[in-house]
């Protein structure tokens, strides 16, 4: 996946969790706010303004998806993103 197309898809599940608060009973909040949450680490990782745990929450996906051997022992969720 393209960089751009991944950032254009962040925007609108970020926008997406957004409505759901506004238009919603409180029930759905804080399953959308835990998305938002991802989804803000992640935006923050391409536009290459991470925080500390933004580079923690990365590395356990990393982690966790070498374990189900969706990425190889040196692949990263980053190297998957083209330019």
């Amino acid at each position: 996946m393209k960089k751009a197309e991944l950032e254009e898809y962040l925007e609108g599940k970020i926008n997406d969790k957004a409505r759901l608060i506004l238009d919603e009973d409180m029930v759905h909040d804080g399953a959308a706010l835990g998305e938002m949450q991802f989804y803000f680490c992640m935006r923050r990782i391409l536009n290459k303004k991470a925080n500390l745990e933004d580079v923690g929450t990365l590395r356990a996906m990393n982690n966790l998806m070498r374990m189900l051997g969706l990425l190889s022992p040196k692949e990263t969720l980053r190297s998957k993103i083209e330019k």
